[in-house]
């Protein structure tokens, strides 16, 4: 019987093909189970005639959404424009099947839900997917829908129903960004696709395709498909009278679609980022490349589990926001936030004041410019702290700077709502119902500190392995066998010396192996992890933010201070210095360092104002009376604290010179077969006084 059970979850959780009437029956159960989910058709809602040659069937329109007002950031998807191209109308059932099932367990997914309201028609062929057939048939005849909207192509006038049903969303709808699933290649393209940008056997450049080619990395990224990339024309085939140019250039490069003007509302609503994905070199593939529900979470996985990430994670990037926390460590007011919705931030910083004045946070005082990365980019997550208990503060960002082309075909600056609501101030564009609204720059609202609780934490440790990671500033948890139930206990003091920490984590019941930079008779453990087990009953007060005072003390004593950086690649990273006035970071490429280094001996060395070279060896001496020291290197950082300089006679100078320079070759030898190091947190610290 057990077996029995197994079997059946396994079939319950694996995707596989559907046809017309499992898909209409699953929405119709979902609609009756999550009320966020609308289901209806064009026959219904805009009164499109009923297609014959397949039992009366509908062209289901679908909307998810628990807060559409007129400037929630919209989507469309859909599902197939040709009928035997079978793998889209499954990926968006199963796309509305997994919001619905996690609204009220995935934080992000109950974000974009109450924050994004997602259009699609799952079967846009309505006829050719209950028949399983390219073309749509209706009153004899058989037509390809997506030969049948006006651009470039004088006779296409959404003559199909399928054509039709699109062109009433999109008078209805305000329509930030798009997919339209297709079938027979494996490929993820935009435009131009259309033979009026198609010059000597490729496609010219379209004013987007900045944009375009940003945004195609991000979502490959995330869906993890294996697809080639590029323009419509050059990957596919260049057609007249497609879905995607239309929706992309139909409102301001119609000059060839006689019929536009009097057939469509809505010509500015035509500015979409919009994408053609074929989704599998079979139209049909079997249902064992078709993966499973558990894969949407893990990564990799099956073509729908890929193509779900794809929808969401486009459905995100619509529009970009911040989101952020506050808390208290002993160093100060700790503000932690993060860009979503975009892909490279330009710069972001923090305006703030300790009264308000006055709403134009432009006149208050701001931090330093961050750069770094948005959710869907090189994901960085910023940080400040500000010693002070009560002020007002705003966050801004400037991302996606996609304003620059090389050669556009037309020569203008770009089009869509996407490029434009984050490059135009105070853009907008309305119909009828809706609009879109965006900035040059994103910009919270005023927040207040006040009362900010200080950080404590209560970790009850998960059954069998586990692995607690330190870096410098913040302890993170990560454990193998389980998701670690951290709650707040605010009934325990803050851990304020590291010994007491390091006490209550070595002295934790089971078996414990020790990092390798570090041992639990030292309680100056900066960087490095404890691989620990747990019989998942035993649990612990962790210091989430060790403090400032905690780190300085470990290695602030009147000696110098050896620290040999491993590092085997060109990214940025950081090495956090204390003193007793403010944070400081060296990094590569900064000049503004507040602590002072020695030159190391050899090769390879730091240079003020150039970059940290790998293998950098450099000497500090540490003066308690001063208040500055190292504070903390991350993984794979190698450190001393009991340097001690000695002098040899010239003998065994010949010695040591003969051994370094076999040492040298030794280390040329092994850098041939080296794997990369561990890269550097890239958190960020200042800290403040605010006057």
């Amino acid at each position: 019987m057990f077996i029995a059970l197994l079997a059946h979850l396994t079939i319950v959780s694996a995707y596989g093909p559907l046809d017309y009437n499992s898909i209409k029956e699953r929405f119709s159960e979902l609609e009756s189970r999550c009320e966020f989910i609308k289901v209806t058709s064009a026959q219904k809602k805009y009164g499109i005639a009923y297609p014959d040659h397949c039992d009366g069937c509908e062209h289901m329109i679908v909307t998810i959404g628990s807060s559409l007002n007129p400037s929630t950031p919209q989507v469309y998807f859909s599902g197939c424009l040709h009928g035997d191209e079978r793998v889209g109308p499954v990926v968006l059932t199963e796309l509305a099947t997994y919001i619905c099932d996690n609204y009220d367990e995935d934080e992000w997914i109950k974000r974009i839900v109450d924050t994004r309201t997602i259009i699609m028609t799952p079967m846009t062929n309505a006829v050719g997917y209950y028949r399983n057939q390219r073309e749509e048939m209706h009153n004899k005849n058989s037509d390809d829908p997506n030969r049948d909207f006006p651009f470039d192509n004088p006779y296409s006038c959404f003559s199909t129903l399928a054509a039709k049903t699109i062109q009433k969303i999109y008078e209805e709808y305000l329509i930030i960004a798009g997919i339209t699933f297709h079938g027979g290649e494996s490929s993820l393209t935009y435009p131009w696709g259309a033979y009026n940008h198609y010059k000597n056997g490729k496609s010219t450049e379209a004013p987007d395709d900045a944009a375009f080619k940003s945004i195609s990395k991000a979502l490959l990224k995330y869906s993890e498909a294996n697809l080639k990339v590029g323009t419509m024309s050059d990957v596919v085939y260049p057609v007249n009278g497609g879905l995607e140019d239309w929706a992309y250039a139909g409102g301001w490069d119609n000059q060839k679609s006689p019929c536009f003007s009097q057939n469509f509302s809505n010509p500015e609503g035509l500015r979409q980022a919009f994408f053609l994905v074929e989704a599998h070199d079979n139209k049909s593939p079997k249902s064992s490349l078709y993966g499973n529900v558990e894969e949407v979470k893990t990564g990799g996985g099956g073509l729908i589990p890929q193509y779900i990430r794809m929808t969401l994670s486009l459905t995100d990037i619509a529009k970009p926001y911040i989101t952020h926390k506050v808390t208290r460590i002993p160093a100060g007011v700790l503000i932690e936030w993060e860009l979503w919705g975009c892909i490279d931030v330009v710069y972001t910083q923090i305006y703030y004041t300790v009264t308000v004045s006055s709403n134009e946070w432009e006149t208050w005082n701001s931090t330093q410019k961050f750069t770094g990365g948005c959710k869907w980019g090189n994901f960085t997550q910023f940080s400040q702290i500000f010693k002070t208990d009560e002020f007002y503060f705003v966050i801004i960002a400037k991302v996606d700077d996609w304003t620059q082309q090389i050669t556009p075909d037309p020569n203008i600056s770009p089009q869509t709502h996407m490029v434009r609501m984050r490059n135009s101030q105070n853009y907008k564009v309305k119909n009828s119902m809706f609009e879109i609204v965006g900035d040059d720059k994103i910009v919270t609202q005023i927040h207040k500190v006040t009362d900010v609780p200080m950080r404590q934490l209560r970790a009850l440790l998960p059954q069998g392995e586990f692995i607690i990671k330190i870096f410098p500033g913040y302890i993170d948890i990560i454990s193998q066998e389980s998701d670690l139930n951290v709650s707040n206990y605010g009934d325990y003091r803050y851990t304020d010396q590291t010994e007491s920490l390091m006490k209550i984590l070595c002295n934790i019941k089971g078996p414990v192996k020790i990092g390798k930079y570090k041992n639990c008779n030292d309680p100056y453990v900066l960087a490095g992890k404890l691989i620990m087990t747990s019989d998942g009953k035993s649990s612990a007060i962790i210091e989430a933010e060790p403090s400032a005072e905690m780190l300085t003390s470990a290695i602030c004593q009147n000696k110098d201070i050896v620290i040999t950086i491993n590092k085997e690649n060109d990214k940025t990273f950081y090495v956090s210095v204390y003193s007793d006035y403010n944070w400081v970071q060296i990094k590569n490429g900064d000049n503004s360092i507040n602590v002072t280094l020695e030159q190391g001996k050899g090769n390879k060395f730091w240079k003020f104002g150039n970059n940290l070279i790998i293998g950098a060896t450099i000497k500090y001496k540490s003066e308690k009376n001063m208040g500055s020291c190292v504070v903390g290197i991350a993984e794979n950082t190698k450190f001393s604290h009991s340097y001690t300089k000695i002098e040899l006679p010239k003998w065994a100078l010949a010695v040591l010179i003969f051994a370094k320079v076999l040492a040298v070759l030794i280390i040329i030898a092994a850098k041939l077969r080296r794997k990369k190091g561990v890269i550097l947190t890239e958190r960020k610290y200042e800290e403040l006084d605010l006057v």
